[in-house]
């Protein structure tokens, strides 16, 4: 599929996910999923989509993972909000 179709679908599911369209959302993340060089985008849609439905300790395990250095501020985001001050 053309990269740049991939690209406006992953920042589709992104926006999606802070709109609380978790579902179409999650569709989008399983079948960018499929593409290697997507893993990163992927991992990022599902942690939005955990941290928008409040769930930091599912976001932590998620991004424990799948930890890029990209990655690695939602994670810190994740702990603050659980009150582990460390992050």
């Amino acid at each position: 599929m053309n990269p740049e179709l991939k690209r406006q679908l992953a920042e589709l599911a992104l926006a999606g996910t802070g709109h609380h369209c978790h579902q179409e959302a999650a569709t989008i993340a399983d079948w960018l999923a499929g593409a290697p060089e997507m893993t990163e985008c992927v991992t990022l849609i599902r942690l939005s989509s955990l941290m928008n439905r409040g769930d930091y300790q599912a976001a932590l395990q998620l991004g424990g993972e799948h930890c890029t250095p990209d990655i690695e501020p939602w994670l810190a985001l994740c702990e603050w909000r659980l009150g582990q001050q460390d992050a």
